[in-house]
Order: structure tokens, then sequence, then C-alpha cells
């Protein structure tokens, strides 16, 4: 089997896999369900295991309303990892691709967070500000503003 390029995934396990559960029909019974064996394994702390299932639920249900959660596990899990080229690309891939979904302003503070990771300062900077400027009353919103406010 073919393996996708690597995509970002910061692993967060409470509440952050909730999404799926309110995933409405389009997306498919096999893809919820692929999505959901995925993120058991993010539950389970198999990371390897959930960055495979992830990659593979990219490829296979890339049109699916779960896909923009999909790299947001990528980027997080590949954070997590320390992988921090292939966290940055799933993050701007769900901000890029996917600007309509309600993870982009997630997207956007762990991309800003990657960045600071990365020794990329000022596009850390510039990053969080575009979120707190586009996202103020958001839970990311007020994250960045507390990120910039303690001068990292």
């Amino acid at each position: 089997m073919r393996r996708p390029q690597p995509r970002s995934v910061v692993v967060r396990v409470a509440g952050a896999g909730s999404n799926a559960s309110s995933a409405n029909a389009s997306s498919g019974g096999d893809a919820q369900k692929d999505y959901e064996n995925a993120f058991a394994k993010v539950q389970s702390r198999d990371f390897d295991g959930a960055i495979d299932a992830f990659e593979s639920f990219v490829v296979d249900h890339g049109d699916s309303n779960l896909a923009a959660n999909a790299h947001y596990w990528l980027g997080e899990l590949y954070s997590a990892k320390n992988q921090l080229d292939a966290s940055a690309q799933a993050f701007d891939t769900v901000i890029s691709e996917f600007s309509q979904s309600s993870k982009v302003p997630d997207a956007m503070y762990k991309l800003g967070l990657v960045k600071a990771r990365q020794g990329k300062a000022q596009e850390s900077r510039k990053l969080l500000e575009e979120l707190v400027r586009q996202y103020p009353d958001s839970k990311a919103g007020g994250m960045a503003k507390d990120f910039l406010a303690s001068g990292a």
C-alpha cells in the first residue's frame, strides 16, 4: 500500500474527537467507521497506528466531511512525535483546503505553536495575530492572545 506524504497531528485526547459523532450522513458509513477506528488508536495512545489510520483515511475519504478533522489529528500526532514539518503540513492543509471547517481556528493556533517550536517566531506571531483578528471570540483566539502576550 502506498503511504501518502506525512501530515501533521497534535494529540489531545480529551474531547477532541467528539466531532466525529456529529458528522452528517454525507460522510458515509465506511468513512465514519474508519474515522472512529483511527481515533480509537489516538485514545489508546497508539500514535503510530493512528498516523497510519488517519493517513489512509485522507486517501480513502478525502471528500468526507471528516477529512478536516483527520488532517487536524495528523497535525496533532506528528507534533507529539516531534515531526514538526509533517505537523505543520497537516495543520496548513486544514487551513488552506478546508477553510469553512470549524477546525480552522484550532489548526491556526496549533500551526502557530509548531512554527514557534521550529524557531520561526515571526511566522508564528503573524499567524497567531491573524487568528486573533479572524476568530477573536474563539477558544483558539483566546489562547493565541495569551501566547502572544507571554512574549513567547
